[in-house]
C-alpha cells in the first residue's frame, strides 16, 4: 500500500456474504479499479457475547465459529478483489453497527459509497429509496448495484453513462458525476430530459453543456423521454452501465425528481447524487 493509498479517498463498499453483497462489491472494485482508488470493504461483526454475566461463560467453540464467518468471508472477498485487480488497494473495517450506518458514519472521508441491491421483484422503490436515503445522510454519491454490473475489461461493454433529469430541476452535482463515471470508463454520456418544460429542457441543455465543456474527451448525447417511458424498454437506455440521478429534496418522494415509471424494471446500477 502506498503513501497515495492512504491519502485517496476511498470507494466504500458495504459487504456481507449473498449475493447483492458479492455484487455491491463486483461494483465497488470496478469503481476503484476505473478511478484509480483504494477500496475499503466494510462488514459487521457480531460483538463477543456471553451466556451469562456472573459466570462469563463464553459461548461454545461452534458459536465462535459461526460469528466469525462474516470476518473469513471478507477476508477472502478482498483477496479475491486483489487477485482480479492488483492496482487496487484493499482494506477492511470491522463494525458491531449496522451496515448503513456504518458507510454513513464513514462517509466524510470517502469518494463515493456503494451498495447491494434486493430481490429481482423489489428493485424499487426499495432499492432506489435506499441509495437516497444513505445519499442524504453521508452526503456522498451512493451507487446501489444489482446483479448485472459493468466491467472495466476493455470492448467489454460500451454502454453509455445516462444522466436523468425531469421537471424544473437542474441536477448538477450528478451531471458532473456522470461525466466522471464516463471519463473513467471510456464511455459517452446520455443526458435525459423526461416531461419538462421548454424553460426547463433549454437550462439542462445549457448545463449539460458546460459540464462536457470540462470533459471534452466525452462524447455526448441529450434525448427527450415522455412521462411514460421506461428505461429497460428504450433501446437506447435498456443497455446502459448507469443510471445517475440527483437526490430528491422532499424525504417522502423516494422516486422524485424522475418519474417512477422511468426507473420501472431497471435493473443496471443506480447512482444518487446528493445535491
Amino acid at each position: 500500500m502506498t503513501t497515495a493509498d492512504l491519502t485517496n479517498p476511498p470507494v466504500l463498499v458495504g459487504y456481507d456474504d449473498s449475493r447483492p453483497g458479492r455484487s455491491a462489491l463486483e461494483l465497488a472494485a470496478a469503481e476503484a479499479a476505473a478511478r484509480s482508488l483504494p477500496l475499503c470493504l466494510v462488514y459487521r461483526r457480531d460483538p463477543m457475547a456471553w451466556t451469562h454475566p456472573t459466570s462469563m461463560a463464553p459461548y461454545p467453540a461452534s458459536f465462535w465459529h459461526s460469528a466469525n464467518d462474516d470476518e473469513q468471508a471478507a477476508q477472502a472477498a478482498a483477496a479475491a478483489v486483489r487477485q482480479r485487480f492488483p492496482e487496487v488497494a484493499v482494506w477492511l473495517r470491522a463494525t458491531q453497527s449496522s451496515l448503513p450506518q456504518a458507510l454513513a458514519g464513514a462517509a466524510p472521508s470517502a469518494a463515493m459509497l456503494v451498495v447491494g441491491g434486493t430481490d429481482r421483484r423489489l428493485a424499487l422503490p426499495s432499492r432506489r429509496a435506499a441509495g437516497v436515503r444513505l445519499a442524504r445522510r453521508a452526503g456522498r454519491p451512493v451507487l446501489a448495484a444489482n446483479a448485472a454490473v459493468p466491467s472495466v475489461a476493455p470492448g467489454d461493454r460500451r454502454g453509455p453513462v445516462v444522466v436523468a433529469a425531469a421537471g424544473s430541476r437542474v441536477p448538477g452535482p450528478a451531471l458532473s458525476f456522470a461525466f466522471e463515471e464516463a471519463a473513467a470508463y471510456g464511455v459517452d454520456v446520455l443526458a435525459c430530459r423526461v416531461w419538462q418544460d421548454r424553460d426547463s429542457a433549454d437550462a439542462f441543455s445549457g448545463a449539460v453543456r458546460r459540464v462536457a465543456q470540462d470533459h471534452p474527451q466525452v462524447a455526448v448525447r441529450q434525448v427527450t423521454l415522455g412521462d411514460a417511458d421506461q428505461a429497460a424498454h428504450v433501446p437506447v437506455l435498456a443497455d446502459a452501465r448507469l443510471m445517475v440521478l440527483d437526490g430528491p429534496q422532499s424525504r417522502w418522494s423516494p422516486s422524485w425528481p424522475v418519474p417512477r415509471e422511468l426507473l420501472r424494471d431497471w435493473h443496471r446500477p443506480i447512482a444518487t447524487v446528493p445535491s
